[in-house]
């Protein structure tokens, strides 16, 4: 995985590092409870299901009592687990944003001051809101990502208690479709994801300038013209969106067919009852639930990286020192010394 942000922009993370570590905790939290409640359930509907079929005297030794209370413990956590996740991921992000953004401001001012890196309006716009937006989405999902680990590795844990058939399915089907997922989306995505990037950026350039000299377009007759320009420019934009719509959707739909492969052989080489078959397969399915984080992740990297590298240019930009006043110079007044100097003479 690349960095978080690039060098330059580090120090806009650093005061919420401790946040973005409570938020993958909680989203740790919410994997375990995930697996947990999935697998627990399959395991008590079964065994309840058998117990009553059984006759009445072994419907009345089964003891639902404790089932059921770690069902409703892991649902709480679940959803307190989910809350807080939600809450500190996206209170860290937005508050990192906000300080990456006002730094990449300043950064594109001392670029113009120093004309050492030109951007155009459009330019501009996509760095400071598109390129910034695919950064949110990282920072939002690196709780998903730690929580998908570990679904994965507690499914399979739970796997094995039905014997080493399920665990070494569940390993297997999990892991395999992780590694194709960041495969396929390496080989399909960076080129449709430079190609979407492109097209964005030409559509705000033109759109920008367009509008800037919108009287001499009038005042020419030139609307119908720039209009033809710019349906040729969206349309362009939309086939390099759609493009890449498709892939991604591509890429993502390798982690539930694994997991729905899993859950069906954890069923067929189960050795210890359907009770525990049952649970295999449910603690098989809440992985791949939860490793789609970690999918929609590595579909979603490309596109970062490539913000990231457009941004670590602009960040690149050293910022002038600030002016010094001259020796001898007069200092100036501030507003409050002005206003009561004014006063001052409006009453003589």
């Amino acid at each position: 995985m690349t960095a978080l942000l690039p060098p330059g922009l580090s120090n806009c993370a650093r005061p919420w590092r401790g946040m973005r570590r409570l938020a993958v905790a909680a989203g740790v939290i919410v994997a375990l409870s995930s697996v947990g409640l999935l697998a627990l359930s399959g395991w008590f509907i079964t065994a309840a299901a058998i117990a009553g079929s059984a006759g009445p005297l072994a419907a009345r030794a089964f003891n639902y009592l404790i089932p059921s209370a770690l069902i409703r413990l892991f649902a709480i956590l679940r959803t307190v687990g989910r809350y807080f996740e939600r809450l500190l991921s996206h209170r860290a992000a937005l508050s990192t944003l906000a300080g990456v953004r006002t730094r990449l401001f300043a950064k594109a001012a001392a670029a113009e001051a120093q004309r050492s890196l030109r951007l155009s309006g459009g330019e501009a716009a996509a760095l400071l809101r598109s390129d910034i937006d695919e950064l949110e989405d990282r920072l939002i999902r690196g709780p998903a990502v730690a929580g998908a680990i570990v679904a994965g590795l507690s499914a399979t844990a739970l796997g094995a208690l039905a014997g080493p058939g399920p665990a070494l399915a569940i390993a297997l089907c999990l892991g395999l479709s992780a590694w194709a997922t960041r495969a396929l989306a390496r080989r399909l995505l960076p080129e449709r994801t430079a190609a979407a990037a492109a097209a964005l950026v030409d559509l705000k350039v033109a759109l920008t300038e367009y509008a800037a000299g919108a009287g001499e377009i009038a005042v020419y007759g030139l609307v119908d013209r720039v209009g033809s320009e710019l349906e040729a420019l969206a349309v362009r934009h939309d086939e390099a969106v759609a493009a890449l719509a498709r892939a991604e959707a591509a890429v993502a739909t390798l982690v539930p067919m694994a997991a729905g492969m899993a859950s069906a052989l954890a069923v067929a080489s189960a050795s210890g009852g359907p009770p525990l078959a049952a649970m295999a397969a449910l603690a098989a399915a809440a992985a791949g639930e939860a490793l789609g984080g970690l999918a929609r992740s590595e579909v979603k990297a490309p596109s970062v990286a490539a913000a990231l590298g457009r941004l670590d240019a602009l960040a690149s930009v050293r910022e002038p020192e600030p002016a010094q006043a001259a020796a001898g110079a007069p200092a100036l007044r501030s507003r409050s010394r002005v206003s009561a100097m004014n006063c001052r003479r409006a009453r003589a």
